[in-house]
């Protein structure tokens, strides 16, 4: 990984973008390789597990996947989704 990439990542992690922790973030660490594979499994189960939940709930206009509150607005910005 080269300087401006990993500095791209570190940014990302740091602004919320990418999950810190992740695949990306260990990588611009040099952190990748001391994990075991059983840890990637966990890791991809569980977004996998994400990815399917926001599936089933509705997006707000803003983009967002923020839960949508007992009135129906979004968590995030307060606007219905669309």
């Amino acid at each position: 990984m080269t300087d401006p990439v990993r500095q791209r990542v570190l940014d990302a992690v740091e602004a919320g973008r990418l999950p810190r922790g992740g695949p990306s973030h260990l990588a611009a660490l040099n952190l990748i390789d001391e994990f075991p594979e059983s840890h990637w499994q966990d890791w991809n189960a569980a977004c996998a597990d994400r990815i399917r939940s926001r599936a089933q709930h509705p997006r707000c206009r803003c983009g967002s996947f923020a839960e949508i509150e007992a009135d129906g607005r979004c968590a995030r910005c307060a606007g219905f989704p669309s």
